[in-house]
């Protein structure tokens, strides 16, 4: 049994006193006695598919000296000699793959392999002659050919081994015309031959389906065990982030109250509450279980709901928030929330009004493939000159947010100050 060591990832929490290790690559172990020979070049740094390609040819050319010593018993008692040294000849030219597999990698092996393959072919099919279906043996090397390099990454050597095939069946068509290599055979030796070599290369072309198959079948099912992995890992690292993050906005809380500046507590707070609107992302993602995208509408109203309450104030009846469910990446998500939670929160500071006579209105919409997001309150709204010249450094960062997704940011004084934020939903 072979077992090689599985690289892992560990994410330790200091806090929590917790170790998360997960496999990220691995190479499954195979229970059967030719595995030393099976798993040959398969080695960590290899991608799944990489590792699955490596061993289907060490397979195959597993099948192949198989096949060969089938061949050599069978030729031997039934006196067809003249083949024999054919057969010992491909017999170790199929040793060439696990070579090439161990010391260097799976494109050495497959050039070797089917090099090897097309170079036994072309002077057995010329010794036997068309009539013993000898050239049979070609599909099961071909369908394995197309299921080794039926990817984008390998389609050049795909085109390359198909080109050699090509040749190497030219020549043997040539040389079945000019009698290169020909044997007289008899009658009924003839029928036997293609009889041997029909149910063999039928047998043959079966082993190699089902075989690559099922290697097929174990390559998914690592792919997926891996996914799953990682989906709990990056699960666990948002699961950290917003719990770190969770314990910056407390800190800054806390140095808050410790201090009785007024400027001073408004910029922790400012800060406190950007800190929050990532966090809240973080939070969203690790209960949604969704690890790609989040659904911009909810965030918004809870969003909006925390900073309501944490201005003490009844947030259904100042904070409205009416939007469509509209997925969209983290990676929007996140400058769409710090742009929300920037308005908001001026939308209070600078309202003009009482708190309890404050109105803010979130419109979220979706149009065609792109999204607009539309935040607009009662209050006195801002001087155009403000809002041109951009000195404060919430709305230096609300422009810079919106810039980074591809947004478009307008301001109007409409009975309080209206932001319209349009941006490509992908």
């Amino acid at each position: 049994m072979l077992q090689r060591n599985i690289p892992t990832v560990k994410f330790r929490d200091n806090r929590d006193r917790v170790d998360l290790t997960l496999s990220v690559n691995f190479t499954p172990i195979m229970r059967n006695p030719f595995s030393p020979i099976i798993n040959l070049g398969v080695r960590p740094e290899l991608q799944p598919w990489e590792a699955s390609i490596t061993r289907k040819l060490n397979i195959n050319a597993l099948i192949g000296v198989g096949n060969m010593l089938v061949g050599l018993v069978v030729f031997y008692i039934l006196g067809y000699h003249e083949f024999l040294p054919d057969i010992v000849f491909g017999m170790l030219l199929l040793p060439l793959t696990w070579m090439c597999n161990r010391y260097f990698n799976y494109v050495a092996g497959a050039y070797a392999f089917f090099g090897g393959g097309f170079l036994f072919f072309i002077p057995i099919n010329l010794r036997m002659g068309m009539e013993t279906f000898v050239v049979l043996f070609y599909f099961p090397l071909i369908i394995s050919l197309i299921q080794y390099f039926g990817r984008k990454e390998t389609v050049r050597h795909l085109a390359t081994i198909f080109m050699l095939c090509t040749i190497s069946v030219i020549i043997i068509a040539l040389g079945t015309q000019l009698e290169w290599l020909h044997r007289d055979i008899a009658p009924e030796s003839v029928s036997q031959l293609a009889a041997f070599n029909i149910v063999l290369s039928l047998t043959t072309t079966m082993i190699v389906t089902v075989v690559t198959t099922k290697e097929q079948i174990r390559q998914e099912q690592t792919i997926r065990n891996m996914l799953h992995e990682k989906e709990i890992l990056l699960a666990e690292v948002f699961h950290r982030v917003k719990n770190n993050m969770n314990v910056i906005t407390s800190l800054l809380n806390l140095q808050k109250h410790s201090t009785s500046d007024e400027r001073v507590q408004e910029a922790l707070e400012e800060c406190r509450s950007r800190v929050y609107a990532m966090a809240l992302v973080h939070d969203h993602v690790f209960q949604s279980g969704n690890l790609l995208t989040l659904q911009l509408g909810a965030y918004l109203q809870r969003l909006a709901d925390d900073i309501a309450s944490g201005m003490g104030t009844d947030s259904a009846a100042l904070i409205h928030v009416q939007a469509k469910p509209i997925e969209l990446e983290m990676s929007k998500v996140v400058p769409c929330g710090l742009i929300a939670n920037e308005l908001i929160t001026n939308a209070f500071k600078h309202s003009g009004k009482s708190v309890d006579a404050l109105n803010i209105q979130l419109t979220l919409s979706e149009n065609n493939n792109s999204v607009q997001l539309i935040i607009q309150d009662n209050g006195n709204g801002i001087p155009p000159d403000r809002l041109q010249q951009s000195q404060t450094l919430g709305l230096e960062l609300v422009r810079s947010l919106a810039e980074q997704i591809g947004g478009q940011l307008k301001f109007e004084n409409r009975s309080g100050l209206c932001c319209t934020l349009e941006f490509p939903k992908v």
